[in-house]
């Protein structure tokens, strides 16, 4: 059996709208998928790898198999979501507090 992912919690599907955190883990914008793909890590072409702003394919396949490999679960015929999608809504940052002692 292949692995679908290994950090994935809930199945994407198109127009799903969905809240990206910030590097602090607050809510930094809404998201809806416009297209959701599955293919194999082998499987992934040289325009989804710019889509997703690489040079070229051999960068795409370095920088991704790392990641996977750190997370341990790397497979080159592991299945992956290709994700497609638009901004829908850029949340404002909560003003920060002062500290007036």
């Amino acid at each position: 059996m292949v692995r679908l992912n290994c950090w994935i919690s809930t199945r994407p599907y198109k127009d799903k709208i969905e809240i990206v955190l910030d590097g602090s883990g607050q809510p930094g914008c809404a998201i809806k998928y416009t297209n959701v793909d599955i293919k194999r890590f082998s499987e992934i072409d040289e325009q989804f790898a710019r889509d997703e702003a690489c040079r070229d394919l051999e960068e795409w396949k370095s920088i991704h198999e790392a990641y996977f490999r750190r997370r341990k679960c790397f497979d080159s015929d592991m299945k992956l979501y290709l994700l497609y999608f638009d901004v829908v809504e850029v949340f404002e940052s909560p003003p920060e507090s002062e500290d007036n002692g």
